[in-house]
C-alpha cells in the first residue's frame, strides 16, 4: 500500500504542477535587461531606499518571512520594511488596512509604488516567486476582519498552488484590497487556467503603469481594462464545482476506489467528520492519509469529467 501509493503521488506531482517553459525564461531576461537598461536607476533605488527607512526610526532596512509558494512549499520571502518594528506584536500578522498606523511614513511610499517588494527580485532569481502569479501569503496571515482560517482550507487553494507566485497578478491588480482569500483565490484561479505570455506581459505591464501612478494601495480596482467575462464565468463554475465535491464523501469514495486510502481510513475519517465537523479532504490531509497532491489530482479528475 505505501509503495503504491508514493508511486502514484510521485506520477502525479509531474502530471498536475504544469508550469509553461517560457515562465523561467520570461523571467530572467526581465531581470537581466531591466538591470543592464537601467542600472543607474537600480544603483539609486538600493541606496535611497534602506537610506530612507534607516533614518525614519532607525530600525531594520529588510523584513524576511516565510512564505506558501508552489506545491504548498515554504520559502523566505525579502522585502524593504514598510511597518514599524514588531508589527506583528499585539495584532499577530493581520493584512494591512487603509490607514493602517502600523505602516511608516516611507513605507506609505514604498507601498504605494510596490518599491517595498524590490528585494523581491533575489526570490525571483532563486525560483521561489515569478514576475506574474498568485501573491505569496502567509500561512497564519488574519484577515482584516479578524477571522484566521487555513489557507489550505480555502477554496481555490488546489489551483494557486500549481504555480510559482507572483510579484504581480490578475488578484494583486483586479481584486479589492480588502475582500477576504475566497474571493481573492477566485481571481488566481483565472490566471491559474488561463496562464499564457500575452497574459504575463499584459499584466506586467499594467503592473508597471500602476506603480508610476503609486495606485498600488487604491482599495478598489487600479485598472479600467476588465477581465475576460468568459474567463470569470468559468472560474466561477469550476469554484463552486470544488466546493461542493470537497465536502461530500463523494472524493472520499474516489480516493477509496484509487487505492490511496482504505476502509478503514474513510470510516475514521468519516467518524471524525461527524464528531468534529470539517470537510472530508481537509481531514484526509489533516490525519495525513493522503497528501495534497494526491488529493488535487483527483479532484481535478472529478471536476474535468
Amino acid at each position: 500500500m505505501t509503495g503504491k501509493r508514493l508511486e502514484s503521488e510521485s506520477s502525479f506531482k509531474s502530471t498536475i504542477i504544469k508550469i509553461p517553459p517560457y515562465k523561467r525564461v520570461l523571467d530572467i531576461s526581465i531581470l537581466l535587461l531591466a538591470h543592464i537598461m537601467l542600472l543607474p536607476l537600480w544603483i539609486i533605488l538600493w541606496f535611497i531606499i534602506p537610506v530612507a527607512i534607516w533614518f525614519n526610526d532607525k530600525g531594520p532596512i529588510f523584513f524576511e518571512d516565510e512564505r506558501v509558494g508552489r506545491d504548498g512549499k515554504r520559502f523566505k520571502v525579502y522585502k524593504f520594511r514598510s511597518m514599524v518594528v514588531d508589527a506583528d506584536n499585539g495584532l499577530g500578522p493581520k493584512q494591512a488596512e487603509e490607514n493602517d498606523r502600523r505602516i511608516t511614513r516611507v513605507g506609505k511610499i514604498l507601498r504605494a509604488t510596490a518599491l517595498d517588494e524590490l528585494p523581491q527580485l533575489i526570490n525571483i532569481l532563486k525560483g521561489d516567486m515569478s514576475f506574474v502569479g498568485p501573491r505569496a501569503l502567509r500561512q497564519d496571515e488574519i484577515e482584516l476582519n479578524g477571522y484566521f482560517r487555513n489557507i489550505e482550507e480555502v477554496p481555490g487553494y488546489w489551483l494557486r498552488v500549481q504555480v510559482c507566485p507572483g510579484l504581480t497578478g490578475i488578484a494583486q491588480i483586479y481584486a479589492p484590497r480588502d475582500i477576504n482569500r475566497r474571493n481573492k483565490f477566485r481571481y488566481d484561479a483565472i490566471y491559474v487556467r488561463n496562464i499564457n505570455f500575452w497574459l504575463d506581459l499584459k499584466l506586467i505591464a499594467l503592473s508597471v503603469w500602476i506603480t508610476l501612478m503609486g495606485k498600488w494601495e487604491i482599495r478598489n480596482n487600479k485598472v479600467e481594462i476588465r477581465l475576460k467575462k468568459g474567463w470569470v464565468k468559468r472560474v466561477e463554475r469550476r469554484i463552486e464545482c470544488e466546493e461542493t465535491i470537497f465536502s461530500k464523501k463523494l472524493i472520499g469514495q474516489i480516493l477509496l476506489e484509487a487505492g490511496l486510502i482504505n476502509e478503514k481510513q474513510l470510516e475514521e475519517v468519516l467518524e471524525y467528520q461527524k464528531l468534529k465537523g470539517g470537510k472530508i479532504g481537509e481531514n484526509l490531509i489533516r490525519r495525513k492519509y493522503i497528501s495534497q497532491v494526491a488529493l488535487h489530482y483527483y479532484l481535478n479528475q472529478q471536476l474535468e469529467n
